[in-house]
């Protein structure tokens, strides 16, 4: 089949090559464009799996740590065999929470590798720059909420340690480590205030993220 230019338009051999390196040159843009929203789309599933199982391995190790606590309290109530008893399931959960802390850390680590393969991918400075930062700023506030919500749960086991102490007392002995159980809730109650306005400082960055579309 022979292949004939229109002869109505006037165009040289020269135009017609600069015609078709730049038509080659367009598709070549399109396909790597295409490429990189492939990638950005895959990237970004992965990512949302990974958090998702970071959230729950995150739940699972506060569980973990929970029970420990729960079960050491519980043992120092008992004697012998069954103070034993309750020492082991003590350290069980406590190996648990170990675990499930390694885990944390290498998701927390995957994430971050996501995390720069996406910011790594072509787009506009501006909009990379910005989501940079939110992304920095989101990290940070994650690491802010993950501390507050350690020092709650450090009061609520101090509390804890102090009603079992008080249960084996007395009178003004027992009045004093009640005391002491309700000013730990009453720190344990501060910390989870100050947690939650972290939290919506990283959900209202985490969003503002997200409208980018980066």
């Amino acid at each position: 089949v022979a292949v004939k230019t229109d002869p109505l338009i006037e165009m040289t051999a020269a135009d017609r090559k600069v015609w078709f390196d730049t038509a080659k040159e367009l598709h070549d843009l399109q396909q790597k464009a295409n490429d990189v929203n492939k990638q950005k789309s895959t990237n970004e599933r992965e990512l949302a799996d990974l958090r998702k199982k970071l959230q729950a391995v995150l739940n699972d190790w506060a569980k973990a740590e929970r029970a420990a606590n729960e079960l050491q309290l519980l043992a120092a109530t008992k004697t012998g065999e069954e103070r034993a008893k309750y020492e082991q399931k003590a350290a069980a959960e406590k190996r648990r929470a170990v675990e499930h802390h390694a885990l944390v850390q290498k998701l927390q680590a995957k994430i971050a590798e996501y995390e720069k393969r996406l910011g790594s991918l072509p787009k506009s400075n501006d909009l990379a720059k910005k989501a940079q930062k939110l992304r920095d700023q989101i990290r940070s506030l994650e690491d802010t909420v993950t501390y507050k919500r350690g020092l709650e749960q450090d009061a609520l086991d101090r509390a804890s340690e102090y009603r079992a102490v008080a249960a084996e007392r007395s009178g003004a002995e027992r009045e004093k480590y009640l005391n002491k159980a309700a000013e730990m809730d009453r720190q344990a109650e501060e910390w989870a205030r100050l947690a939650s306005d972290y939290e919506e400082q990283r959900d209202r960055a985490q969003a503002e993220l997200d409208s980018l579309g980066l």
